[in-house]
């Protein structure tokens, strides 16, 4: 009996150049203990937890800072598709291995573990012909498998597959800019430290560009990784400024009275009141960071909804400052997410779930990664 027999048919890879952090964060989900390491379009070789735990045995290594390429073993543990059952588990004895990764032409097309041989290699006998034994692939490339039955009860097994991981920077980190820096200019405005009749339609383009469009496309970045929280802030905030904007580049083609736009303005904010406040509620498992911004915006906005609906420049003016407030609150936690990104742990500690540890100089508690999504993306808040 041969490798390819006995081995199951999903690989998980992780590129050169992506920290080595990631690569230990897929290998505790990887029951083969060894992964692909990709360089371009070319395969490099692989790393194990053999290959890591070597590397940090060795004085001067630090994982923090550490790139994948910086371990990986160049063509690495791989087996031929034709190996004998038998030869491969020598190889993994004397390599101190739990898996190999599978080839043909240089290309993965499975991975082989220690327990696909015991439990499909039959003593290196006939492989077990009921599919039901096999084993199942890790959680993490379990959805890339597809496996299904059809009428006759075989398995219809889908073609190999290969999981390239796509990391994106936290798309909230620009959207809590834009967030915060229109909140700002608003908010000013609002409460009265600047500005006169005309200044909403100065306004409008900065607000509309930035607090509206970049804070939208950050709202579909977070979606492609799978953060619905940082989907549903950014996505209606961002859908709020762009309509702000195009609402007074009405006013300036002279479409609209700006006098006669209070009242039905103060509609806009009820919903978008009540939005907020559910996503406030719902940061309260992120961190509080987020949590305050939300909720000082959904409150600004309840107050400016009620200020424009009666014609009461005072409650708009508490409106405003409610607005800065949040503005404050968004961009540190913008600030907290940017630090902790580059220096790899807590820098402005934001208070998550796990209050004890979220403090500045420990390591970072809040994941800018999935931890059950798509290996490699990371989450936009």
């Amino acid at each position: 009996m041969v490798v390819k027999d006995v081995m199951s048919s999903a690989v998980t890879a992780v590129r050169a150049d992506a920290p080595l952090s990631e690569a230990i964060a897929l290998l505790e989900r990887s029951p083969e203990g060894v992964i692909a390491v990709y360089d371009q379009d070319e395969l490099l070789g692989t790393v194990s937890e053999h290959d890591i735990a070597v590397w940090l045995g060795t004085p001067g290594h630090d994982v923090r800072s550490a790139k994948v390429r910086d371990v990986a073993r160049p063509q690495g543990v791989i087996s031929q598709e034709n190996l004998n059952v038998r030869d491969a588990a020598q190889m993994m004895k004397e390599q101190h291995l739990t898996g190999l990764v599978v080839v043909r032409d240089r290309q993965p097309i499975g991975t082989v573990s220690l327990a696909d041989l015991a439990t499909r290699g039959d003593g290196g006998g006939t492989q077990q012909s009921n599919a039901a034994t096999q084993t199942p692939v890790n959680a993490a490339t379990r959805t890339q498998t597809a496996d299904r039955f059809d009428t006759a009860g075989q398995a219809d097994v889908a073609p190999p597959t290969r999981i390239f991981l796509q990391p994106i920077a936290a798309p909230s980190i620009l959207g809590l800019c834009g967030l915060g820096a229109a909140s700002l200019v608003f908010g000013a405005f609002v409460a009265g430290w600047y500005g006169n009749a005309t200044t909403p339609l100065y306004i409008a383009p900065f607000v509309a560009i930035f607090g509206g469009l970049a804070q939208l496309l950050a709202g579909m970045w977070a979606y492609r990784a799978r953060d619905g929280l940082a989907t549903a802030v950014h996505g209606t905030w961002g859908s709020f400024w762009l309509a702000y904007g195009i609402l007074y580049l009405l006013v300036a083609n002279r479409s609209l009275v700006a006098g006669l736009i209070g009242p039905a303005l103060g509609w806009w904010f009820i919903p978008i009141a009540a939005i907020t406040g559910v996503t406030a509620l719902a940061a309260l498992g992120r961190n509080l960071g987020l949590a305050i911004t939300l909720l000082l915006l959904a409150a600004g906005s309840a107050i400016a909804a009620i200020g424009l609906l009666i014609s009461s420049t005072s409650w708009f003016t508490v409106a405003g400052y409610f607005f800065m407030g949040a503005a404050v609150a968004a961009l540190y936690t913008a600030a907290a997410m940017l630090l902790e990104d580059t220096f790899h742990r807590v820098v402005l500690p934001l208070g998550s779930p796990r209050m004890e540890a979220n403090v500045p100089g420990r390591k970072a508690t809040h994941r800018l990664e999935y931890r059950f999504g798509e290996p490699g993306v990371r989450a936009g808040q």
